[in-house]
Parts: C-alpha cells; sequence; structure tokens
C-alpha cells in the first residue's frame, strides 16, 4: 500500500474515533452542566460570511475558536483556538501563534476582534446560543505518535465549520460534523 493512502486512511479513522469520542462527550459529559456552568456565544465574522467565531465560558474560563473549514469544498484557511480567564466579562488572550483576541461579554451577546500577528484585524458580534442548541466543540485525539486537534463550530441554522490540526505537521484538514441525534453529516475529512 502506498504511504499516501496508508496515512489517508489511517486519518480517517483517527477523525472517525474523534467524532465517537466528541458524542461521547456531548452525550454523557455536557448533561450535568446547567445553564448557569455553561454559555456558548456564536456568529460569523463581520464581512467574512464563511468564517464563523464561538465563545463557551465556563467557571470564569472563555474558549473561543475562529475556522472557516468546509467540507464540501474541502478548503480550510484559519481554524485557531483561544482559551484564557475571563475578566468583569471581557476576554483578552494572545495565542502562541501571536494572534489575539479581545471579547466583551454580556447577557446575550458578545463581541470583539481578532488582531492577527501580521496586523489584519477582524471584528465579530455574537449571539447566545440557547440551551440544547449545537454550538461549539473540541476533540484531542493521540494515534501513535500522532497528535490531533479538531474543532467544530455549528450554528443554530445549521451551517457547519471544522477542522483538524495535525500537530506533528502543522497542517489542516477541512472536517464537518456529524449530527448523532439524527444520523447526518459527513464522518471524516477527504485526504489526497
Amino acid at each position: 500500500m502506498q504511504p499516501q493512502k496508508r496515512s489517508g486512511i489511517l486519518l480517517r479513522v483517527v477523525l472517525g474515533l474523534m467524532l465517537v469520542t466528541v458524542f461521547a462527550v456531548v452525550a454523557f459529559g455536557v448533561q450535568a452542566q446547567t445553564a448557569a456552568d455553561l454559555r456558548t456565544y456564536a456568529g460569523r465574522v463581520t464581512g467574512f460570511e464563511d468564517q464563523l467565531v464561538a465563545i463557551g465560558i465556563e467557571n470564569g474560563e472563555a474558549t473561543i475558536y475562529i475556522c472557516d473549514g468546509r467540507l464540501d469544498t474541502g478548503t480550510v484557511s484559519i481554524a485557531e483556538w483561544f482559551v484564557g480567564p475571563v475578566v468583569d466579562n471581557v476576554v483578552d488572550i494572545t495565542a502562541p501563534s501571536g494572534n489575539r483576541v479581545q471579547a466583551t461579554l454580556a447577557e446575550t451577546t458578545a463581541s470583539g476582534q481578532f488582531t492577527f500577528a501580521d496586523g489584519t484585524i477582524k471584528a465579530f458580534a455574537l449571539e447566545l446560543l440557547p440551551e440544547g442548541t449545537p454550538g461549539l466543540y473540541r476533540s484531542e485525539f493521540g494515534f501513535g505518535d500522532l497528535e490531533f486537534v479538531g474543532g467544530w463550530l455549528v450554528l443554530p441554522d445549521g451551517t457547519v465549520r471544522g477542522a483538524v490540526f495535525n500537530a506533528a505537521t502543522h497542517e489542516l484538514t477541512a472536517a464537518s460534523f456529524i449530527d448523532f441525534s439524527t444520523g447526518t453529516g459527513e464522518l471524516a475529512a477527504p485526504l489526497g
């Protein structure tokens, strides 16, 4: 078997297992949390309809994800996580890449901007998602020496953006999300 095909098959298996892990977290882990424990805001980057942003707040910590990965086109140009504290309803996090996110949280909205290391600024205005609405998902998975971080954003209208980051190669692969309640969606990312 050619090395490229073998790695493609391996990544498909890994992605499938990651999605099963995400299902387990969604089905079993989130049920124990109350609305007061977890809030999720989501929406689009202003002027960039394909770029989605979500902010998850839990116990004074923010997890923010920006992503434009589309499985239907096989494209992804941005997928980055920011994790840090919320202080007085304000988030200000600089990722190891040098990219920065600043956000202000209100009861039903969040707004802010990304300032990228190259000087590019992208603003966003997000809405609080109703309890039980899909929103922000993250999965970390290792397979042998390979480590992956997957992220998915799901808006209430069904729009999905997602990507998987290969920590060894620093490559992003567009990935979709499967809705386990309906069985719809893509299970794996397309590979060459």
